[in-house]
């Protein structure tokens, strides 16, 4: 796992989530009707909840949430980005996705959007569907430090530098980032007009 703090980097949403690459490099959009609005009273940001139960990607998203996320510190939002290197679909009990998992929490001061935690987690999600829905039984995660490059190479491999493209790109995943925020923000009529990385200047989402 590689905890990066998000102002280093410069990008699921899920209004954008994922990926067309060269090598085969596919990219999940999610339509409207899939995402889910629940207002927390005692939190001022409705939550962010993907139910398109009928894709793997729902899989994935709920483990982002439920696995990844709780070890970062916690915001009153958090929109995850899924960005798909291939997906394996010909064993339902065994979904195989290569992807650049990333998740963003995010705190509201006045019209802004304030970063406050986040990270990188690349690597393969195998997916089992369930039923009508999917989960994620097991995570092959790209190592830290030293181990980065032999185990990215070991866990995508033809697929490396299709994974290294998406990764390296931090233009398109701002892109896909902030695409997913204004979607978020349109959706659920909030006056939100940017958002903020510590130690960069906004970002004007309209």
């Amino acid at each position: 796992m590689r905890k990066t703090q998000v102002w280093m980097i410069a990008a699921i949403l899920i209004s954008g989530i994922l990926a067309s690459c060269t090598k085969k490099k596919e990219t999940v959009v999610v339509p409207e009707e899939q995402v889910e609005v629940v207002v927390d009273t005692l939190n001022p940001l409705p939550e962010y909840k993907f139910i398109g139960r009928k894709n793997y990607v729902y899989g994935i998203f709920k483990y982002l949430l439920d696995s990844i996320n709780p070890g970062y510190t916690k915001g009153e939002l958090c929109i995850p980005l899924i960005n798909v290197v291939k997906a394996d679909a010909t064993n339902s009990n065994d979904i195989k996705v290569w992807g650049d998992y990333w998740v963003f929490n995010y705190k509201l001061k006045g019209d802004t959007l304030k970063t406050i935690s986040g990270g990188s987690h690349p690597g393969l999600m195998h997916v089992k569907q369930v039923g009508e829905t999917f989960r994620v039984t097991k995570f092959d995660q790209v190592a830290d430090g030293s181990d980065n490059t032999p185990s990215a190479k070991k866990i995508f491999g033809n697929l490396y530098t299709a994974f290294r493209q998406i990764n390296s790109d931090e233009k398109e995943r701002q892109r896909k980032r902030t695409e997913a925020i204004r979607f978020y923000v349109k959706q659920n009529k909030l006056s939100i007009k940017c958002y903020q990385d510590e130690g960069w200047e906004p970002i004007d989402l309209f």
